[in-house]
């Protein structure tokens, strides 16, 4: 009698019966295999008393072991977000620290040389410069850094809604870092003369 697939139920319970005479021939134990007992008398488990512990600290987490781990969690929120996966926010960012930490150095460094008095604002009514205490330099890192950080975080909450008006933003802020400091050194050096 044929089947529904054209072989006869012959043929179909020979192949039943080869399958089971393999999976017996597979699940078969012969004398070179060992049972898990044989193996435990062949090879005894040690006396604790023999064996070498090592003690593990189970102190209080240490501060630095804290700031480590949560180091690690910011790098991997940082890695996965399509924030820092454009070439523009973290070289914005970089050139924005850069931007706060030469203008405290140039400030530190030629602070003695600059006089009392030193021009940093340029007025188009009098044309000449206006004059700016010298005392104003102190706070010019400082607030360097708060700009900064306020237009970072503006730029990152624009990323949300808006990627194209955040990288021309960050763009333009790349841009007004790198002419600052450029400016901030020619002006510098004008008045150091």
């Amino acid at each position: 009698m044929v089947g529904i697939f054209g072989r006869s139920r012959q043929n179909q319970n020979s192949d039943q019966a080869n399958d089971e005479s393999d999976l017996q021939q597979f699940y078969h134990t012969d004398a070179e295999t060992t049972s898990l007992t044989e193996v435990e008398n062949e090879f005894p488990l040690v006396d604790p008393k023999e064996q070498i512990g090592f003690e593990l600290e189970r102190s209080k987490i240490t501060f630095i072991n804290r700031l480590l781990r949560e180091i690690r969690s910011w790098e991997n929120l940082v890695e996965v977000m399509p924030f820092w996966r454009s070439l523009i926010n973290p070289l914005n960012i970089t050139v924005s620290i850069l931007t706060a930490l030469i203008t405290a150095v140039i400030v530190i460094i030629n602070f003695n040389t600059i006089p009392n008095q030193f021009p940093l604002i340029f007025s188009r009514v009098a044309a000449n410069w206006l004059l700016i205490d010298k005392s104003f330099l102190i706070v010019l890192p400082i607030i360097v850094i708060i700009v900064q950080l306020i237009l970072t975080r503006l730029i990152r909450i624009i990323f949300d809604f808006d990627r194209r008006l955040s990288v021309v933003m960050g763009a333009n802020q790349l841009i007004f870092n790198i002419l600052f400091i450029i400016a901030l050194i020619e002006i510098v050096n004008l008045v150091s003369l």
